[in-house]
Order: structure tokens, then C-alpha cells, then sequence
């Protein structure tokens, strides 16, 4: 049997033009995730306080809400549509300036094959998450 490897993957921090309590506000609404996925994500539904989505062809994926801390950070968790267990952080730092910086940072457990296929989409992926986010609210 195969032993799950940690695989973790952090984006660059985006500066964002709005307070940390906005990007908080807006993401702590999962209907506004389906705003900032990237177009990779296919059949992205809500159900249950539940998201799934198809990440390109790779694998189904269900994230649901853990325990966040409010103003700095939303946490996701994988549910059980998901192939790997996963925890998934978006890291928010408010500034001075009364902008804010927003770091997408996951944490999971996968089988070797899944992480030499995985992990390359999953950088792009929390990437343009976060880069939507910071276009999206600028519009606010």
C-alpha cells in the first residue's frame, strides 16, 4: 500500500484594495467562491453549505467550512466528494493603509501519482483564485 505524502502549496501574497474585513466578508459567503474560481473548476455546485466542482479533468473536489478567524483568515476543509484529505487557508493580513494582503495556502495528504499529476494544476489554480479575488474586489 501506498503512503500518503504531504504536499503543501502556498501562493505568492496579493495585495488586495480593499480591508481585511471586506475580503473577509466576501469569502465568508461560499455562493461568492464560485465568483473567484478559476474557469478549470467545471460543475461547480453549492449544496448543503458544501462546494464540489471538477478541478480540469483530474479529480472531483468538495470543500466545506472549518473553523475560521475572523478578519484573518477562511479555512476549508475537504468533504467527502473529495479524493484526498485536504485543508485549504486563505490567509488575510490586513494593512496599514487600510488595504489587505490575501495568501491561499493548502495542505494535503496524497498517493505519489496523484501528487505528480495534482500539484502543478493546484499551484494554477490557488493562484487565479487569488488574483480573481483581488480583480473582483476592486470592482466592489
Amino acid at each position: 500500500m501506498t503512503e500518503n505524502l504531504p504536499a503543501r502549496i502556498e501562493t505568492t501574497k496579493i495585495e488586495i484594495n480593499q480591508s481585511a474585513k471586506d475580503v473577509f466578508d466576501f469569502l465568508n459567503n461560499l455562493g461568492n467562491f464560485r465568483k473567484i474560481f478559476p474557469s478549470s473548476a467545471k460543475g461547480w455546485s453549492l449544496h448543503d453549505d458544501k462546494i464540489s466542482f471538477n478541478l480540469s479533468g483530474i479529480a472531483d473536489f468538495g470543500m466545506q467550512f472549518a473553523n475560521s478567524v475572523e478578519n484573518r483568515e477562511i479555512r476549508l476543509v475537504s468533504s467527502e466528494k473529495s479524493p484526498f484529505d485536504f485543508d485549504l487557508k486563505i490567509k488575510i493580513e490586513a494593512r496599514d493603509d487600510g488595504k489587505s494582503e490575501v495568501q491561499v495556502v493548502f495542505d494535503g495528504k496524497m498517493n505519489p501519482a496523484f501528487r505528480a499529476i495534482a500539484t502543478k494544476p493546484l499551484e494554477v489554480f490557488f493562484l487565479e483564485m487569488a488574483k480573481n479575488l483581488k480583480k473582483l474586489t476592486e470592482k466592489m
